[in-house]
């Protein structure tokens, strides 16, 4: 079966991640609202002169003093670089930063950032985190290996001069050490989905709730699912597929089936479907309903896309890949094709999928504007097993590793205030996922999703 068929697989029960339905700490609308300064962060580094190009592609909230607060700590998807954050007004205020080198623990309300300072020489800078905010020790503190093999411990003043060690110690004695955060063992979330933690009331899309539907476009019948009854069904009048916008009209409420609401749509004038769809079957198009007033804050752009079984276009631009190499670090391409193309904001999106390193796996949806790679969605995967057992269900259950056969179809391009945004639908062998993506800073971040698991 090929992954666009199954669309038309029968019932799927919609298991949404959307924000909308239950409680969240308020620190994620902070984060969500304040993206482009956490990815301004993580593009510097307090530890490298040079600068770096890192996304903050995981992240953690946690309460580190207990206050009820909870501070962020975002890593990349390689886990090379990091930064920590308390919030302050709702805006994020930048702790101190990680990297390969220097590493940041968390002990109570502890920070200690420490690493190499040289053959046989350690440093650490700590900070106390009290009432959410950042209190920086005014010493580093240096243990060095002596000639001896004994270990030296000694603290300087930021002037590097000798800072008193009773003073160091009574300032490390404030702190409240009560137990190690391991990052290995502290379940990371993807900072792609914390788009979804956006406040509803005031975005120009998820105030307007477009609808992922099921076509069967020969009977000019659509049903939209949703996990939750949808008040004002009728009120979404219009359909888009693509560039092309339909008049649709409310055909009805069908009811409550495997946990899904479900609504049926038609277009007013049935030959449309030739112009809408032209070249797609039915289970190849995913159109999404939407409201009349959707359309004064976005404009559906005319693009082109690969789809199954076309012949699959590579990347033969060598400038593309030199910035390819630049944002990942020359790590070594496995496979690339070419997936979209809109012509008037000249943007080219191609599905990358990378050889696996350190035990991480990485696929991406790459955007290429004017010539310049400008922005990505990136699938970091940690491998489980061995060999062909590590491989089974990187991104997906069964997909065996291959990222290009489920990587984002591109179904609708919208041009908006708040950034481009693609309407996507990721395919799995049990299940596929519909999402919205906007173009965030040079990331591309998931503002809504759902879920649906395919029954056989």
């Amino acid at each position: 079966m090929k992954p666009n068929s199954l669309l038309l697989t029968g019932i799927a029960l919609l298991a949404s991640f959307g924000a909308a339905a239950q409680d969240y700490p308020v620190e994620l609308t902070y984060m969500a609202q304040n993206i482009e300064a956490i990815q301004k962060a993580m593009c510097s580094d307090d530890y490298f002169d040079r600068p770096v190009h890192y996304t903050p592609d995981r992240y953690q909230l946690l309460d580190i003093d207990g206050d009820g607060k909870q501070e962020l700590w975002v890593r990349s998807g390689n886990n090379e670089e990091g930064a920590l954050f308390t919030f302050e007004n709702g805006k994020p205020k930048l702790i101190t930063h990680e990297n390969y080198k220097m590493r940041i623990g968390i002990n109570g309300n502890l920070v200690t950032v420490g690493g190499s300072a040289g053959t046989g020489a350690f440093m650490n800078k700590y900070y106390i985190i009290e009432n959410s905010k950042a209190i920086e020790a005014p010493f580093i503190e240096i243990d060095e290996v002596t000639p001896d093999d004994d270990m030296k411990t000694y603290y300087i003043s930021g002037d590097d001069d000798n800072y008193p060690a009773s003073k160091a110690k009574a300032f490390l004695k404030r702190a409240k050490k009560t137990h190690d955060y391991d990052p290995d063992d502290m379940g990371w979330d993807d900072f792609k989905m914390c788009g979804r933690y956006l406040k509803a009331s005031t975005d120009i899309t998820l105030r307007e709730r477009p609808i992922f539907v099921e076509p069967e476009i020969e009977k000019n019948k659509f049903v939209a699912l949703s996990e939750k009854k949808i008040a004002d069904a009728s009120a979404y009048n219009r359909m888009i597929f693509k560039p092309h916008v339909g008049n649709v009209t409310f055909t009805g409420d069908l009811g409550k089936d495997n946990e899904l609401y479900r609504y049926g749509y038609k277009l007013n004038d049935p030959s449309f479907t030739k112009k809408m769809f032209r070249g797609y079957k039915s289970d190849e198009a995913c159109p999404v309903v939407v409201k009349e007033s959707f359309l004064r804050t976005h404009n559906p752009l005319q693009f082109s896309r690969w789809k199954y079984p076309e012949q699959e276009v590579g990347l033969g631009n060598d400038y593309f890949l030199k910035q390819l190499r630049e944002r990942y670090d020359n790590r070594r391409i496995k496979a690339i094709r070419w997936i979209a193309g809109c012509e008037a904001n000249e943007r080219m999106f191609y599905a990358v999928q990378f050889e696996d390193q350190g035990g991480i796996a990485l696929g991406s949806v790459v955007c290429f504007a004017e010539g310049e790679l400008v922005s990505a969605w990136d699938d970091y995967a940690v491998l489980r097993g061995e060999e062909a057992e590590a491989h089974q269900s990187v991104w997906h259950v069964d997909d065996q590793g291959e990222y290009l056969d489920i990587a984002p179809s591109i179904h609708c391009m919208m041009g908006t205030s708040e950034g481009l945004e693609l309407y996507v639908v990721r395919y799995g062998a049990e299940s596929y996922s519909t999402m919205i993506l906007r173009e965030i800073g040079d990331q591309f971040i998931c503002i809504q999703d759902d879920y649906h698991y395919i029954q056989y």
